[in-house]
């Protein structure tokens, strides 16, 4: 999300008032080891050509010891990179390249994964109350 101030002013017009908003969202270095582990991988010269218009980088602790963790990781956090390999292969290989790089942690296959709370009430339709952020 690169426009917060657009996200809020849009959930705020959305509510009715005296609706609540709850909601939680990635914050602060969310999963950041595994992206830097992934924009590099991105820059090697097996993947490099696939990620040469994101060559500054995407924008964009969790365990995933089962297939659900490895299916959110797939999903959700690598979405992005893997729209950009052609091939069914190709994907396969960059998330079992990211899946050896991850064996090696200590402990193994943990994210730095962050989340923030959000809980808000709309008062009046002109301004907000209630409002708060709990970060985990």
């Amino acid at each position: 999300m690169l426009d917060h101030d657009r996200l809020f002013a849009n959930l705020h017009n959305a509510l009715l008032p005296g609706g609540w908003l709850e909601a939680q969202c990635g914050g602060g270095l969310n999963v950041a080891r595994l992206r830097a582990r992934a924009d590099e991988l991105a820059e090697t010269p097996k993947f490099a050509a696939y990620f040469a218009a994101y060559s500054a980088g995407f924008r964009e602790p969790w365990f995933f010891q089962d297939a659900e963790g490895a299916a959110f990781v797939r999903n959700i956090i690598f979405r992005r990179h893997l729209e950009n390999l052609p091939t069914e292969e190709l994907r396969a290989e960059f998330i079992e390249s990211l899946t050896q790089l991850d064996a090696a942690d200590d402990p193994p296959f943990s994210l730095d994964y962050w989340r923030l709370n959000l809980r808000g009430r709309v008062v009046l339709k002109t301004h907000v109350t209630d409002c708060s952020i709990h970060c985990r």
